[in-house]
């Protein structure tokens, strides 16, 4: 049972002068009369997708946005590091940079859809990352796609890679027309990705890629995380990004 958010009850407080009801509220957020029931008694606790959906049509009144924040603090956190078994070829401070990541993915969904872009050497760090998230956002019931850059995706993989809140791409540097599309239409729309590779982004040969990846996504380097894997004292142990890098984010 989830305590009865006061997000929603603040939305039926906030349409009720304008003559609507619960079907009408329903309506508008694009979910059924009998979710929106379920989310106000606290049944049920709110997909990101109808989190989105409020924000972008009721996010101009102050309470609305406070709540929202608050409903997401509340509801969204993530231990992932205590439920996920780590590989032992991802090094331990890319694992906890993949954690915060999937902790505030509500976050930054709601602030833009920034992702991030996964490079190492080997391809056993990026299996190892992948299959990191797929579980982190799995526990987190949270709907993911994942997609061989340099494979056809069937009808039903392409949909999902269209539609899911996050996108997981493999072997980025190997992409094909179509998946290089799917990853356009995504950055359009300001959906997060998550792509993973061999080279540094500054290094892929699309230039509209480059400048997507670049722009929308944060860099975690395994290549410098794996030379760190055993920090010294008293330092922190963070994933390094190089200092020459023109990688920057593009969302705070």
């Amino acid at each position: 049972m989830h305590r009865s958010p006061r997000l929603i009850a603040e939305l039926v407080e906030l349409t009720r002068p304008l003559g609507w009801t619960l079907r009408d509220l329903a309506r508008e957020l694009k979910v059924s009369e009998i979710s929106l029931q379920q989310y106000r008694s606290g049944r049920r606790p709110l997909s990101l997708s109808t989190i989105a959906t409020i924000v972008e049509r009721f996010g101009m009144y102050r309470e609305i946005k406070d709540l929202t924040w608050q409903y997401l603090r509340s509801y969204h956190q993530l231990s992932a590091e205590k439920r996920v078994t780590v590989s032992a070829a991802l090094p331990p401070t890319a694992s906890r940079a993949l954690t915060h990541y999937v902790e505030h993915f509500a976050e930054e969904t709601i602030r833009g859809g920034r992702g991030l872009f996964l490079v190492a050497d080997g391809a056993p760090p990026l299996t190892a990352s992948v299959a990191h998230l797929r579980a982190a956002f799995g526990e987190a019931g949270i709907e993911i796609a994942v997609l061989r850059a340099d494979v056809t995706p069937s009808a039903t993989e392409l949909r999902a890679a269209v539609s899911a809140p996050l996108l997981i791409v493999e072997r980025i540097d190997f992409v094909s027309a179509l998946v290089s599309d799917i990853v356009r239409r995504r950055a359009d729309v300001l959906k997060p990705l998550v792509v993973t590779s061999l080279d540094a982004p500054q290094r892929l040969s699309d230039d509209y890629l480059r400048r997507i990846f670049l722009s929308v996504t944060r860099l975690i380097d395994l290549r410098e995380a794996a030379a760190h894997a055993t920090p010294k004292p008293g330092v922190p142990d963070v994933v390094p990004v190089p200092s020459s890098s023109a990688h920057t984010d593009a969302v705070d």
